[in-house]
Order: C-alpha cells, then sequence, then structure tokens
C-alpha cells in the first residue's frame, strides 16, 4: 500500500484554566479528546489518550472536512498529525499553518512554525527554514475549541512564494500506521 499521507490522533483534554504549551502530528491522524472550551493553548498531547485515529491524504481542510476524518469530528478536540515530509530540492521554504484555533508544525521535534491561541477567525503563520533534499519527520499539532475544525498545512519556495497545500506526494504516513489504524490507537 502507498505510504503517501499521514496519520492523525483526536485526542481530548479538559481544561478549566489555561492550559500551559505543551504539543504534536503523524501525517496520521490521531483524534483527540475533547477539550474545554476554555482552552486557551495547545495542550500537552504526551499527557492525551487517542480517542480515534484515520489516515488523512492531506492537511487541508480550509473549505470542507478534514479528508480521511471521522464524520464525528468537531470541536472541541486536539488533532495530532504525525509522519514524514520529503524534500526533493534544497531550498529555502515557507512553512506555514492555518488554523481555526491554535497550531504548531514540528520538523524534526523542533517547532518550527507556532500559530498558537484561540482565534477568533482561521489564522495564518508562516516561517522560514532550510531546507535539504531528504525526508524529514513532521508533525502538525492543532486544537480547536469551538466552530468548524479548520487547518491547512502549506509550503512555498522562498520568502516570496506563495503557500500552497503540502501536496500529498510530499506526505508519508508512518510505517506502523496501517497497523494503528486497525488497533484503533
Amino acid at each position: 500500500a502507498p505510504r503517501r499521507a499521514v496519520l492523525v490522533q483526536i485526542q481530548q483534554a479538559k481544561f478549566y484554566k489555561p492550559a500551559e504549551p505543551g504539543d504534536q502530528i503523524t501525517l496520521t491522524a490521531m483524534l483527540g479528546p475533547t477539550i474545554e472550551a476554555a482552552a486557551q493553548k495547545l495542550p500537552d498531547f504526551s499527557t492525551l489518550s487517542a480517542t480515534g485515529v484515520f489516515i488523512a491524504p492531506t492537511i487541508d481542510a480550509t473549505t470542507g472536512p478534514l479528508a480521511g476524518a471521522p464524520a464525528t469530528l468537531k470541536a472541541p478536540t486536539a488533532l495530532r498529525f504525525t509522519g514524514s515530509l520529503n524534500v526533493t530540492e534544497g531550498n529555502e521554504y515557507k512553512l506555514c499553518t492555518t488554523s481555526s484555533d491554535g497550531s504548531a508544525l514540528l520538523i524534526e521535534d523542533t517547532v518550527v512554525v507556532s500559530n498558537d491561541g484561540v482565534h477568533a477567525a482561521a489564522a495564518e503563520a508562516c516561517e522560514l527554514v532550510n531546507l535539504e533534499p531528504g525526508e524529514y519527520k513532521l508533525e502538525i499539532r492543532s486544537f480547536h475549541v469551538t466552530g468548524p475544525v479548520i487547518l491547512q498545512a502549506t509550503w512555498a519556495v522562498g520568502k516570496d512564494g506563495t503557500p500552497a497545500a503540502i501536496p500529498t506526494k510530499s506526505l508519508f504516513k508512518p510505517a506502523d500506521a496501517d497497523a494503528r489504524i486497525k488497533a484503533k490507537k
């Protein structure tokens, strides 16, 4: 089976006061526990248990539901995508996340884009990073307190490039993704 996609975990956490920063994506998505509407920051994903898992071919839920997500996916929730990003050409890349509430993009366990906090409307945050050709560990974390789940990961070559959704051909799910889907974790 092709590895092009990401694992997503849906996770739930309850916050009765603003949460401390924590965070995590596999280009397989993990559905997270629901989070309280009082959440103000990304939850610490290491303390959460997945309530579901699905494979997302892209990370683009700006005009409709996230591909591969269960029909029941709605706010409040937290999502963690994990997998890898395949870079075929060394260059300076503009990496961005657009989300209805907080999100972060990590490469090799380092936060590259931080778009944390509750947003009245979907907000975009971008950062420049130099990447050599190769496959990089990728994680995208997000939380959604109210409204629709809006999340997109984009990239462009150079600081003046126009970001577009990271194409499926550049996203790879983790080697254990299919087994995790079967085991529902």
